[in-house]
């Protein structure tokens, strides 16, 4: 579904909508060496990032 609304909003090419999802994932670097989501996925899709990773946090620098 999120990749969905990436590609409907110009973030991601709409060609990502006919790939299997893991071959997406795998290519934005979002699998680990042995296939499962890595903490960056992890950050990205959970809807409660405070309950399952309490050390997440986003910084944003501005100049």
């Amino acid at each position: 579904m999120r990749v969905r609304i990436g590609a409907e909003g110009g973030r991601v090419p709409n060609s990502v909508l006919t790939e299997p999802l893991k071959s997406v994932l795998d290519k934005l670097q979002l699998l680990s060496s042995d296939g499962q989501p890595n903490n960056a996925a992890a950050m990205l899709f959970t809807k409660n990032e405070k309950g399952y990773y309490p050390q997440f946090t986003i910084q944003m620098a501005t100049h």
